[in-house]
């Protein structure tokens, strides 16, 4: 029988063997490996193809909103093979644009660092979802890289404060916010932190009757204050925003321009057109729910008379709003002379009956004014009451234009009475 010391020296000369033994096959599980992504490149598609080509491809895979999420790209990529790995790591504009939902896992921020890193020097395209406890650091420290930022805000102003940054390169800002009182004044700081804005939406956010310094800022083409819709009473929906920026606002670049709250004064908006003197060729807005009259309209568009596309929002459930504008289209003179698109969305019924009839003098008129003829007219019926539609001559006068070229929609979104 062995002794104590011997069987402790044999267990010790088992255990060297064993660890020899496991290194001999971790080197041939190393070995098959290597030997695997030596058949991965040959037999891989993706790796005989160009580096150009296979990035190409790389960059098709991504979604529209790209993101921390494992199971789609590019994260996905990572996980297939050290092959894929590594082009994945190789091309910077596939790592550009990440679209985050904040979690408050350990090591978020850094993920989103070294998600950031790959893009190299790329401008970047931020859309943040959540708690903007950590964008302030974020965005000090990548401001300048910024070209398109998305931010979802509370509904405190620390929020937009929390964005103030210097943005030397962004060219689209969007903010859409729950309903809210903001600071004015600081949603122009943040507009003037871009001097290189061109696209700017804000959505759900009212504005404070501050008065802030006035703001030119001459490369701003595109405003979207809410998003334009139907209501059903004069009440602003969750979509809609404050008009009441544009008290403070000049913008000589402007191209196109939706308002879906009109919460200011017809002089003051005539003021924010006179001032800026814009190149606009397309107006979204509801109608002002007060002091809506023919002279109003003339006051409006006489300053437009490059506007192209024009949506018109009525709201539901009382008089019909739509009448000054459309006595005033046929008869004033040298009214929207460049329009060639024309939409209406509203109730199709006020006192004193329907509308429908009215549309075939407003349409009439434009054949033979010698402006821009009409390419396209649309009536969208929004009412929750049962529309009989026009009566047949309407119906057989407008289908007259339309041998002309124009494309004429006149009843709900899924039905065209014409």
């Amino acid at each position: 029988m062995e002794s104590v010391a011997e069987l402790h020296r044999r267990i010790e000369e088992l255990s060297l063997v064993i660890t020899r033994q496991q290194e001999v096959l971790r080197d041939l599980e190393n070995t098959r490996a290597a030997a695997k992504r030596d058949l991965n490149a040959i037999c891989d598609p993706i790796a005989r193809l160009p580096l150009e080509i296979s990035s190409e491809i790389f960059m098709h895979c991504l979604p529209d909103e790209p993101g921390l999420r494992p199971s789609e790209a590019p994260m996905i990529l990572l996980g297939i093979c050290h092959f894929w790995t590594n082009i994945a790591f190789s091309i910077p504009t596939l790592w550009a644009t990440i679209f985050t939902e904040y979690k408050s896992s350990e090591g978020y921020r850094e993920l989103l660092e070294v998600w950031i890193g790959r893009a190299g020097t790329l401008p970047l395209s931020l859309s943040w979802h959540g708690p903007v406890d950590l964008l302030p650091g974020l965005l000090v420290q990548h401001a300048h890289r910024l070209r398109n930022l998305h931010v979802d805000v509370d509904a405190s102003d620390k929020s937009l404060w929390s964005l103030l940054a210097s943005y030397s390169s962004m060219t689209k800002l969007s903010l859409s916010a729950e309903l809210g009182i903001y600071s004015m004044d600081t949603c122009v700081r943040l507009l003037l932190a871009a001097p290189e804005l061109v696209e700017c939406d804000l959505i759900s956010m009212f504005f404070d009757r501050g008065r802030p310094d006035p703001l030119t800022h001459p490369r701003l083409q595109d405003l979207r204050l809410g998003k334009p819709q139907v209501r059903y009473a004069r009440t602003a929906t969750t979509q809609s925003t404050s008009s009441y920026l544009l008290r403070c606002l000049t913008l000589p670049a402007l191209r196109s321009l939706e308002i879906s709250f009109f919460d200011i004064l017809s002089g003051d908006f005539v003021s924010f057109l006179n001032r800026s003197s814009a190149p606009l060729q397309s107006l979204h807005m509801h109608i002002p729910e007060n002091g809506w009259t023919t002279q109003t309209v003339n006051e409006f568009f006489r300053h437009m008379s490059g506007l192209r596309d024009l949506h018109l929002v009525g709201f539901l459930g009382e008089l019909n709003n739509f009448h000054p504008f459309l006595e005033t289209f046929p008869t004033a003179k040298d009214f929207l002379p460049s329009l060639r698109k024309l939409t209406l969305r509203g109730e199709p019924r006020g006192s004193d009956g329907f509308l429908y009839d009215r549309f075939v003098s407003v349409l009439s008129s434009r054949r033979v004014s010698g402006h821009a003829r009409l390419q396209s007219f649309k009536f969208i019926v929004e009412t929750e009451l049962e529309d009989p539609g026009p009566d047949p001559d309407v119906v057989a006068a407008l289908r007259e234009l339309t041998q002309d070229g124009m494309h004429i929609h006149v009843g709900p979104q899924g039905r065209n009475y014409i």
